[in-house]
C-alpha cells in the first residue's frame, strides 16, 4: 500500500480505499470479538462502520471509558499502553472512503478534476497514519474480576488517580477495598 500512495495511479487509489475499508471494518470487528459478543447472523452480515460501531457500544455502553481504564492498566506495566480508539473517526473514515469510492460517478466534479486526486490521496494518506497508530497498539477490553470493578467505578467516579490505580494494579487491587 505505501507504493500505491508515494507513486499514485488512478487505479491504486481506489484499490488502497477499498483495502483500508477493510481494515476499518476488521478493526471493529475485532473489537467485538474481545468483547466476546455472541455472533448471531444479524451480527455477523453487518460490515459497515456505523453499524459495527453501534453493535459495539450495544455490546459494550461504557466501551470508550473501560478503554481508557484499560490503558491506565496497561501503561502501569507497558509504556506504549492501549490506542484510545476513535469510533466516530473510524465512522467517518469509512463514509468519506466511501464518497471517494462512488466519484466516478460524477466524473465531471471529481476524478476529471486534479484537484480531487489531491485531495483523494491526502485522504488516504491520513487514515493510513491513524490506522497505523491503531494496530501498532494492544487491543484490549475490559472483563475485569471482583475489585477490579471497585477500582473501574472508583476511577470513573473521580475518586482515584491514574497513578494510584496503576500502583493498586501492580499490587493485585488489595489497597482499594478499604474504600
Amino acid at each position: 500500500m505505501s507504493q500505491m500512495l508515494v507513486d499514485p495511479k488512478p487505479d491504486w487509489l481506489f484499490y488502497t480505499a477499498l483495502e483500508l475499508r477493510f481494515c476499518i471494518e476488521q478493526t471493529l470487528r475485532t473489537y467485538l470479538e474481545l468483547l466476546r459478543v455472541e455472533w448471531t447472523k444479524p451480527l455477523a452480515k453487518l460490515y459497515r462502520a456505523k453499524d459495527l460501531k453501534q453493535a459495539i457500544l450495544n455490546a459494550e455502553p461504557e466501551f470508550v471509558e473501560k478503554l481508557a481504564f484499560v490503558d491506565v492498566l496497561i501503561r502501569a506495566i507497558h509504556p506504549t499502553g492501549v490506542f484510545q480508539l476513535d469510533l466516530d473517526k473510524l465512522n467517518t473514515y469509512y463514509g468519506r472512503l466511501g464518497a471517494y469510492l462512488h466519484a466516478p460517478l460524477y466524473e465531471n466534479k471529481t476524478v476529471k478534476v486534479a484537484s480531487w486526486w489531491q485531495s483523494f490521496s491526502d485522504l488516504l494518506v491520513e487514515i493510513k497514519a491513524y490506522l497505523k497508530e491503531v494496530l501498532r497498539h494492544p487491543m484490549a477490553t475490559f472483563h475485569p474480576a471482583g475489585d477490579g470493578w471497585k477500582m473501574f467505578a472508583r476511577w470513573k467516579a473521580g475518586e482515584v488517580t491514574d497513578a494510584e490505580v496503576q500502583q493498586d494494579f501492580r499490587g493485585g487491587f488489595h489497597s482499594t477495598d478499604s474504600a
